[in-house]
């Protein structure tokens, strides 16, 4: 993803959680939830391998 997006990758990402926080807004969930992003932090490839257990499950 960061490759795609570049430079507009935190962009890209605060337009989605926007909308996702828009979703969870509507009043059919029947609860007040809010969606915050406190920091957005990029990985690269090696650190990602690094951080996540692919036999997770």
């Amino acid at each position: 993803m960061a490759s795609y997006h570049g430079r507009n990758l935190n962009h890209y990402i605060l337009t989605l959680m926007s909308t996702v926080a828009l979703i969870y807004k509507d009043p059919s969930i029947g609860n007040n939830i809010n969606i915050a992003v406190v920091d957005i932090v990029v990985l690269d490839e090696a650190t990602d391998r690094k951080i996540i257990d692919p036999f997770a499950p």
